[in-house]
């Protein structure tokens, strides 16, 4: 996104978005349409079958679906959007789009002013400083990191060290999305057996507390791929 822009900021420009927008048999083309000091307004045209994975930005994004469908996720919740569709994401918010047909989107990135620059600095110094007391309240033997384990073993080894829990024990799994299809898989193989809380939910940082509240019948644990988000 980093090529020259269509409009050059400062002169009046009509665009036609229809005739603008460009496709490639099997990928994603951007077009800069404007570029200011503050605002970056992109065009995009989706391939059928493409998609970004999930990621943040550090400014406001205004996303207008303009033709096609897509599915967006939104810190990891999934939403079918259709022409005609508006999407506001603040900065920081986890997100990641799916073309489930051929689609165009007009993306609008505005930097926040100031003061909630210096705001969102502010909340990331509060999240810093509840990450350093929860690592130094919590048992180094508590803690599973997973995050530089490969996804292929991940979720069964997550899910046996729960199973070798006690009733009424816990450990903190340090992971670099939040977990939602294995909660998933807790909720419906073990309802009411489990108590799942968020300590540090930030961007490719999360700590999940996972407690056994109920003994659970011996199981086999299949060792099966985590599937991203």
């Amino acid at each position: 996104m980093n090529e020259r822009s269509l409009i050059e900021s400062g002169a009046a420009k009509i665009l036609s978005l229809a005739e603008e927008t460009k496709y490639a048999a099997n990928g994603i083309v951007s077009r800069t349409l404007l570029r200011t000091a503050d605002t970056r307004t992109v065009l995009f045209g989706f391939a059928e079958g493409q998609e970004l994975t999930e990621h943040t930005s550090t400014h406001h994004a205004l996303i207008q679906i303009l033709s096609g469908e897509c599915e967006f996720s939104i810190a990891g919740d999934p939403q079918n959007l259709k022409t005609g569709n508006f999407l506001y994401l603040p900065p920081g918010m986890p997100h990641a789009v799916k073309a489930t047909t051929q689609f165009s989107m007009l993306l609008t990135l505005t930097r926040p002013a100031v003061a909630e620059r210096f705001e969102v600095l502010a909340t990331e110094t509060k999240i810093q400083t509840q990450k350093m007391k929860n690592q130094n309240l919590i048992e180094p033997e508590k803690i599973f990191d997973g995050r530089s384990i490969p996804c292929s073993i991940k979720h069964g080894l997550i899910i046996q060290r729960w199973l070798d829990l006690s009733v009424g024990d816990y450990f903190v799994l340090l992971n670099d999305h939040d977990p939602v299809r294995m909660r998933d898989q807790f909720s419906a193989q073990w309802p009411q057996a489990f108590l799942w809380e968020h300590l540090v939910k930030v961007p490719d940082e999360f700590h999940v507390k996972i407690t056994k509240l109920k003994a659970t019948a011996p199981v086999e644990v299949m060792v099966e791929c985590c599937g991203g988000h």
